[in-house]
């Protein structure tokens, strides 16, 4: 909860940059005849990283930046939140933000690109640490 509502403030918004989201739609992308995935589309590249594959420092994407001063919330890595669901014998851990990477070869992936602040999307945990890759992050807290 931490992470959501230091990313959406205490005004709601759909995105770190802005409560209106005019432009910004989600676009089915059909990859098989029962597995449809939404792509972000109208995302402002100067706003987060739009899926190019590639990391950047945080702080790039200056016109990204939220009423918080917090940068890269959105389309830099997939944020781990301290939201955990257990659901039978599978653990999920809830990411956030989306990532750089955007894969195209495969939908065995989490799908990439920027996301909305409140778009949450499941982790199975298979075991604690599984998580580590290239495109997983986390934040610290810091209390003023």
């Amino acid at each position: 909860m931490e992470w959501q509502y230091a990313a959406q403030t205490t005004d709601y918004r759909d995105w770190p940059w802005t409560k209106d989201a005019k432009g910004i739609v989600r676009e089915e992308e059909p990859v098989t005849g029962t597995l449809t995935v939404f792509k972000i589309k109208g995302v402002d590249s100067t706003q987060a990283n739009t899926g190019d594959g590639k990391l950047y420092p945080v702080g790039k994407y200056k016109n990204g930046v939220n009423p918080n001063g917090l940068y890269d919330l959105s389309g830099c890595v997939w944020q781990l939140t301290n939201d955990i669901y257990q659901v039978g014998n599978y653990t999920y851990i809830i990411m956030k933000g989306g990532s750089y990477y955007n894969p195209t070869s495969s939908w065995w992936y989490v799908q990439g690109g920027p996301r909305e602040v409140h778009f949450r999307q499941f982790l199975l945990r298979v075991s604690p640490g599984f998580e580590r890759n290239a495109t997983v992050g986390f934040r610290c807290v810091k209390d003023f």
